[in-house]
């Protein structure tokens, strides 16, 4: 949950609710790919987690952001190797594509 979070609020530069409302296809993208890749890694999520987190996510308050946000808007070091890259490189292990993290990913860390 903390790395769509994360992810999405830095890469689209709007709050949770904001991102979910305008990018949900992207927001629900992603939140399968990292499940996929827990998935593979056998780390015992239900299987029911990206509905689930997607509804944890939509409970947050309007305007609520991520600490990485933050952290990219005032041009402080990011958490963006460990809850965005890591999945990614995770990912490439594993044998699963991670499409939609490795282009945020990718946009991030310029």
């Amino acid at each position: 949950m903390i790395s769509t979070a994360a992810t999405t609020t830095s890469y689209f530069d709007q709050p949770l609710n904001e991102v979910i409302a305008q990018h949900h296809d992207d927001f629900i993208a992603i939140s399968e790919e990292l499940a996929a890749v827990a998935h593979a890694a056998h780390a015992g999520l239900p299987e029911d987690t990206v509905a689930s987190s997607l509804a944890a996510q939509q409970m947050m308050p309007p305007g609520s952001t991520t600490s990485m946000h933050t952290d990219f808007k005032n041009g402080k070091p990011t958490e963006l190797e460990s809850l965005t890259g890591y999945v990614i490189r995770l990912g490439e292990q594993l044998g699963i594509a991670t499409p939609t993290y490795r282009r945020m990913y990718e946009k991030l860390r310029l």
